[in-house]
């Protein structure tokens, strides 16, 4: 399982990444290669099966050369996107959790800033229709994602 203590280590051995971008009318996203399990803050298990897609950071390309979309960022945009599918914590949590995210993958304070800024600014938009009127890839990515208690994973799974 992931956490906020090893994630920087399970993203330097490969996970939570895909190795080839996938294409549609819209642009390019990450497919997950293999399905994870992800221990969020407040102690739930956010289940992010394979086949998720998501579009790492949503940075205009005029920025990426100063504030990449990808690498050390993949992952807490990863567990933020899926955040923003499921839409069933407070905009504001997901938000912090975000945060938490990057600090546990040693994104710089600067590259913290301005992506939680971005996210505060621009995100809620993105927030409101995939509360009230999911688009298809919302609806599709919702397949593959699931939240439960630390406890519920334990009696599966030992």
């Amino acid at each position: 399982m992931i956490t906020l203590y090893n994630v920087l280590d399970k993203f330097k051995e490969g996970y939570m990444y895909a190795d080839t971008p996938v294409y549609d009318k819209k642009g390019k996203y990450r497919r997950l290669s293999y399905s994870i399990m992800v221990e969020l803050s407040n102690g739930q298990v956010l289940s992010i099966s394979r086949g998720f897609t998501w579009d790492e950071n949503s940075i205009p390309w005029i920025l990426q050369p100063f504030f990449p979309k990808s690498g050390l960022y993949a992952p807490s945009a990863l567990i933020h996107d899926a955040l923003y599918y499921l839409t069933v914590h407070e905009r504001d949590w997901v938000e912090q959790e975000y945060i938490k995210w990057m600090a546990a993958t040693s994104v710089s304070p600067k590259q913290m800033a301005f992506r939680y800024w971005a996210v505060k600014t621009f995100g809620g938009r993105w927030w409101k229709r995939n509360k009230t009127n999911p688009s298809e890839r919302c609806k599709r990515n919702r397949l593959f994602l699931n939240i439960s208690t630390k406890k519920s994973v334990d009696e599966i799974y030992y």
